[in-house]
């Protein structure tokens, strides 16, 4: 609450102290920390005087959790990745080339299937 021109100069022969400003609620002196809230002019001098305990914890946006708790993440998780691993162990079955399309013939033109083929069969 703000003081009158009067009112602090009061204070100031008193006290000797020139005060703005007092708590809202309780009346103390307020200094460089003040207490306020956003669209209120309201001013006071702890969270307690403010009446944070009073009021309801305001959820903000945001995305909503996924799982309630830790451990069902940690198991959807774990779970993931069982599945993933039984799909990656299982081998996949080659297909068979179809008789090297034809590439027999180039090879045995430039003179190296030849040699090839005499060294094996020896």
């Amino acid at each position: 609450m703000r003081l009158t021109r009067e009112q602090s100069y009061a204070l100031l022969e008193k006290h000797g102290c020139y005060v703005t400003e007092v708590c809202d609620k309780c009346g103390q002196i307020l200094g460089p920390v003040r207490f306020t809230r956003r669209d209120d002019a309201g001013v006071w001098c702890s969270r307690e005087c403010r009446g944070d305990a009073e009021r309801q914890k305001i959820h903000k946006g945001g995305r909503p959790k996924k799982y309630k708790h830790d451990r069902a993440r940690k198991n959807a998780h774990a779970q993931q990745q069982r599945e993933f691993r039984l799909r990656s162990s299982v081998t996949k079955t080659c297909q068979q080339p179809d008789a090297n399309k034809g590439l027999t013939g180039a090879i045995s033109a430039s003179g190296y299937g030849d040699s090839m083929n005499t060294a094996s069969v020896s």
